[in-house]
Formats: C-alpha cells, structure tokens, sequence
C-alpha cells in the first residue's frame, strides 16, 4: 500500500525528468505501484465479501471499504499527475499512504466490531510493510500513535478495553481463511520487494560496473596523457637537437661563405687593377674591346661576391648601419646617375621624383644602404623591362610624432610583370621569376632578399604589386631621423613664400 518509486529511483545518482527512457522507467513503476494498491484492497474487499455472505457484517461495509480504496488510488494518481510525488521524499509519500490506510482500517473497526480483529491485523500488516519503508524513528512513533488511536477508538465507541473480538465459530473458521490470505498476500507483498531489491542490486551492479570501467578509461587515458607528454617531450630535445645542428651548419655556411668571399675579392681586386693598366695601355681597339668585356665580367663577379658577403653578414647578425646626415634628394640623384646609362642602353625612359623641396632638411640614417635597396629596385626593373619602356621612381615622405619621419620609395615599371604565385617568393632567398637554367635573366636570386633584411634593420618593411604583362612596382618603407632645426626653418620658408 506505500509507494516505492521515488526510493528506487533514488539510488541511481545523475538520473533527471528529462530522461525520457526514466520517465517511461517511472511510468512502469507507478503503474505496478497502484496495481499492487488496488489488488490489496479488491483482496480485502474480496475477504469482506466472505464476511458478508457468513451474515457477520452488511454489505456496505465491502462495499465502503472497496471506495476507500478507490479514494487511495486516485489521490495517489492524482499526486503523481501533479508532480507532488516528485518534490516531496519517498518517506513523506509512505507516511501518508500509512495514515490513511490506519484511518481507514479504525472506521471499519468502529462500524463493523464483529471482525474488529481482521482490521486489526491490517494494521499490523501496515505497520510490517510501512516500517520498511520509513525510518525506524518514525515507524514507532506512528505505531505509539495507532495504539493510542486504536485503543481510542475501542474505549469510546465499544466500551471495552483494548483487545480482539469474539466472533463465532463460523467467524473464526473465516478469520483464519482471511488471515491465511492475508498472509499469502504478505508473501506476495514480500516477494514483490524482494523482487525490487533485486533489480535494485543489479542497477547498482550495473552502475559499479561502469564506474570501474570508466575508472579504467581514465586509467588508459592518463597513461595515453603520459606518453604523449613523454612523445612531446622526446620530440622537442630531438627538435632542439636538431634546431641546434641546423644553427651549427648555418653558422658554418655563413662562416665559409664569407672566408670564401675574402678569399675572392683579394685576387680579384688584383685582376681588375691590372686590367685597368691594361685598358689604358691597349693601343688598339681589339684590344680595348676585349678588356672592357673583361672588366663587365669582373664587374658581374664582384657584384656577386659582395651579395654573397653581404648576405652572410645578414644571416649572422654582423652587418651594422651606420648613421649619416643626408639629403632625399641626393641619394636619387646618385640612383640616377648610376642607373641612367643603363636605362640609355636599353632606351628605356628612366623618370626620378623631384625632392628638391627637401633640400633644406637633413635626415640621419643609413643613406648608403637606401641608395642600395633603390639601385636594386630600379635595375632590377630596368632588367625585366622591354626595349622603349619605362620606368619611374617615387618617394613619399610622411611625417610622424617626433623627430622622425617616414619614407617610402617605389619603382614602377611596365615590364613583363609577375604571377601571384611567384610574387610571394621573390623576397625569399636564392629565389627567382624564372629559375630554369635557360632563363634569359641572369642573377643569383640574393638581391630582393638583402633589400627586405636592410629595410626591416632600418624600421620599414618591402612589398611588391605586379600583373603579368602590365608590370610591377616595388616599394619599401624606412624610418629616418630629421634635424628638428633645419625642418623648421624649411616651414618658415615656405610660410613665406
């Protein structure tokens, strides 16, 4: 007669409503919950039945006791449907089932004192199976409180003392049917729980085998965690093993590079000395002819070894920029001159940026390595541009916060141009547009590479737009220190003016 879902329930920990397989779980649950209930009162009203057909009681006591129940099972469902089930304790649920089963089974012992004792041993019946179900604390203090009720209920409305009845002896060939069925109900009452704690048991076999395996899964998961700390570690000693030997062979091309470029540059400075006294010896111009072819091959190879050394300075950290007082101005000018003769050659229209206006300003900085970054700019575009084009050099000044100023050189072109998929890689060392042997543009592939190092040393950055038969531009950004004295009298002048 009590409920024992909330119980089971309870003993599987993490279980939620919104579980549907455990709703539909205590959907079953409820269901042989009442069926049990309602058993146990059409037994009852079934022994009552026989109380009636012996003459011992009227039929409206079957009949009341059967709506008693009735009224069980729907307040019952009526509190499962609203949820109270759910919100109050399994023992609060069982001590109200117990309440009114008592007071049920005192009404019948006051109506019906005939077979006083048969509702009696309900009570009792009660109490054994409720007191499963509730703390012991709680199970004697309602039964103190069903023999104080009990004896009550006998004192005023019979007027004896506490005891059984004295039925007859047809009654009591009854009463010990009923009790033998009372008992046989016990039995299947008993088995019904046991039943429950059976299934009980396996959940919670069935939850302590997964805690153990998922014990075992974190188990294997932390010896997995370990190896792969253990594979991590290995691999970054071998990674710092082998990062370690990679600096070691850089260091060493670097070293021979430069010893190699030393080792060149003094013969070869011999060699191009002595065809310059050749050059001006020559009497005839055969002669003249061939040492001049010889003293541009001398030229390419010297350029060269001055990349390579240059270079090897770069990749070891040993080349350092000086800082010098010059204008804009003159390093395009020295741009032009140098690379006018060259463009001549080619008839290409070589057209330099005015910066006149900022002659009477000093900037400090390496002018040398700037001159250089836009010497390579322009040859280069003078070299991958077609006989009659052209080519233009710009620069942009812009001032910032400060003593300092920004400037940003670009060389234009309407050459042959560059591929999206190349043009990323022409500032990567040793790298070339066309890197076939049969290119019809020679160089070495270092020049684009030591202008974007020299310009990031000088605080600016290199980029390049280019289409493919339209042309390129190349720029590259430094920043440089102006003379605040020689800028403010520039201002005033212009004010003037």
């Amino acid at each position: 007669m009590t409920s024992t879902l909330d119980d089971i329930l309870s003993v599987a920990p993490g279980i939620t409503d919104r579980n549907e397989a455990v709703r539909e779980q205590r959907h079953r649950y409820r269901v042989r919950m009442l069926s049990a209930i309602s058993i146990s009162y059409l037994i009852d009203c079934l022994l009552l039945s026989l109380f009636f057909a012996a003459g011992t009681v009227p039929v409206q006591v079957p009949a009341l006791y059967g709506l008693a129940g009735l009224g069980h099972v729907l307040i019952l469902s009526f509190l499962h449907w609203v949820g109270v089930s759910d919100r109050v304790r399994s023992s609060q649920m069982t001590e109200w089932q117990m309440i009114y089963a008592i007071a049920v089974q005192l009404f019948f012992v006051v109506w019906a004192p005939s077979i006083a004792t048969y509702f009696l041993s309900i009570i009792f019946i009660i109490f054994g199976f409720g007191a499963l179900r509730i703390s012991l604390r709680s199970a004697v203090i309602m039964w103190a409180m069903a023999i104080v009720a009990t004896g009550a209920v006998l004192v005023i409305f019979r007027g004896e003392r506490v005891g059984v009845a004295h039925p007859s002896a047809f009654e009591s060939v009854v009463i010990l049917s009923s009790f033998a069925l009372v008992l046989l109900r016990c039995i299947l009452l008993g088995y019904y729980a046991s039943q429950l704690r059976i299934r009980m048991f396996k959940k919670n076999v069935n939850l302590a085998e997964e805690i153990a395996e998922r014990k075992c899964m974190e188990a294997e998961l932390e010896r997995h965690h370990l190896h792969l700390e253990e594979l991590v570690a290995q691999r970054t000693r071998a990674l710092s093993i082998a990062k370690e030997a990679a600096e070691t062979a850089n260091r060493a091309k670097n070293t021979f590079l430069a010893t190699m470029s030393h080792e060149l540059l003094t013969p070869l400075s011999g060699i191009m000395g002595i065809t310059e006294l050749m050059k001006r010896n020559a009497a005839d111009a055969t002669t003249q002819n061939q040492l001049l072819k010889m003293g541009d091959a001398q030229n390419r190879l010297l350029h060269v070894i001055n990349g390579i050394l240059q270079h090897s300075k770069l990749e070891a950290g040993r080349l350092t920029l000086e800082c010098n007082a010059f204008s804009l101005s003159s390093i395009l000018k020295w741009v032009s001159s140098h690379l006018h003769p060259l463009a001549d050659e080619k008839e290409i229209a070589l057209a330099v940026a005015d910066l006149s206006g900022w002659d009477g300003v000093e900037f400090f900085g390496d002018s040398a390595r700037i001159g250089q970054i836009v010497s390579e700019f322009a040859a280069n575009a003078i070299k991958f541009t077609e006989r009659g084009g052209s080519v233009k050099v710009a620069c942009e000044v812009v001032e910032v916060p400060g003593d300092a100023v920004l400037c940003r050189f670009a060389v234009s072109d309407n050459g042959i141009g560059i591929s999206p998929e190349k043009l990323d890689r022409v500032f990567n060392s040793f790298e070339q547009v066309d890197g076939s042997f049969s290119r019809a543009y020679g160089g070495l592939g270092l020049g684009l590479a030591i202008c974007k190092q020299l310009a990031e040393l000088m605080g600016g950055k290199v980029g390049a737009v280019s289409k493919p038969g339209v042309g390129s531009t190349f720029w590259f950004t430094v920043r440089l220190l102006k003379d605040s004295s020689t800028a403010s009298a520039r201002s005033s002048a212009q004010k003037q003016s």
